[in-house]
């Protein structure tokens, strides 16, 4: 995403940081990561940064699966499913594919509740080890029911290695979100302040993502 005012390149500038904070912080823990699962990983930061695509989105008349549909429409809220619905999706799916669409996701959010919010699910009925349980059967199932295709074959063995490893990656994830940035605005993490400068193009946002080590779309032009 770019704002009218071009002042962050989020589309890459931001990849990139999630990219180096994830090897950073995989070398700090001696975790040996393969370039494949890093950049998985690196990937779902970067797509879940972005409220829209980390939560459901639902309109007074149900579930809203239209791609071209404003999110600013008042009558959309956004809500995070319960991960033991995604996996009754994915039981209950009329298609292979779409199966493993409900089970991936399932992982994902699995993945990205445990290492960036652990601390509040500490407060909650359903803990840390909940997720991380439901997160290493998705991956796993994933991998163990892929089929003879490229795609899925090569999916596999990533998602054999989140399954196998998934409390590592969280421990990993949990220092990458909870690294700090100057708090001049409150937020208290670099994902709070990217989904904030998001909705607002905030140019005093922008100033500090880019202390925090994101690219401007102005520093770049000058190389």
């Amino acid at each position: 995403m770019r704002s009218n005012n071009c002042l962050i390149n989020t589309e890459s500038s931001l990849k990139a940081y999630f990219h180096d904070a994830l090897s950073q912080q995989s070398e700090k823990r001696s975790l040996d990561i393969a370039e494949h699962t890093l950049w998985y990983l690196t990937n779902l930061l970067h797509n879940y940064s972005r409220s829209e695509q980390f939560f459901d989105y639902y309109c007074s008349t149900g579930p809203d699966t239209s791609q071209s549909n404003s999110r600013s429409n008042s009558q959309d809220r956004g809500t995070l499913t319960p991960l033991a619905d995604y996996y009754q999706r994915a039981a209950e799916a009329e298609s292979t594919h779409e199966r493993r669409l409900h089970l991936q996701r399932l992982g994902d959010v699995a993945m990205f509740i445990s290492g960036m919010f652990s601390d509040a699910l500490t407060k909650r009925v359903v803990g840390v080890s909940y997720y991380i349980s439901m997160g290493e059967t998705a991956y796993a199932t994933l991998a163990e029911t892929a089929s003879a295709n490229n795609r899925e074959q090569s999916q596999a063995a990533i998602f054999s290695d989140l399954s196998e490893r998934f409390a590592s990656f969280v421990d990993v994830l949990k220092a990458v979100g909870g690294k700090p940035v100057k708090q001049t605005t409150g937020f208290e993490s670099l994902l709070q302040k990217v989904d904030e400068w998001q909705r607002t193009g905030d140019p005093a946002l922008a100033t500090e993502l880019r202390s925090s080590g994101i690219l401007l779309d102005l520093d770049i032009a000058t190389h």
